[in-house]
């Protein structure tokens, strides 16, 4: 069984979100900071989601060091870890335990 639990990281970010036409240069601008503080994180993509970042990595256990990263830099506002997981209740329910033990954020595109 393919694991279907992908971690993720969920990026707020502040006064960017009130900008009118040009939010879009900010945004992109945050990425590009958050992909230089994150250089030793492996990162899948970074997709922007509503008025927030989702960072998809590429593979578990690296909270910490992404978390020493995102620390400084600046725009965020908070930011969290969870694990993105199929809309399919039956689905989320067949996963291995490890989806259990950590809080589960459901990802909707």
């Amino acid at each position: 069984m393919p694991n279907l639990c992908k971690k993720i990281i969920v990026i707020h970010y502040g006064e960017i979100a009130l900008k009118g036409r040009n939010r879009i240069f900010f945004e992109n601008k945050l990425k590009t900071n958050i992909k230089k503080a994150l250089h030793k994180v492996n990162i899948k993509e970074i997709e922007r989601l509503r008025g927030r970042l989702v960072i998809n990595l590429a593979e578990a256990g690296q909270e910490k060091l992404a978390k020493v990263g995102l620390q400084n830099v600046f725009g965020i506002s908070h930011f969290s870890f969870g694990t993105a997981v199929e809309k399919d209740i039956e689905a989320i329910k067949r996963q291995p335990g490890a989806c259990w033990k950590i809080s589960l954020l459901i990802h909707l595109k």
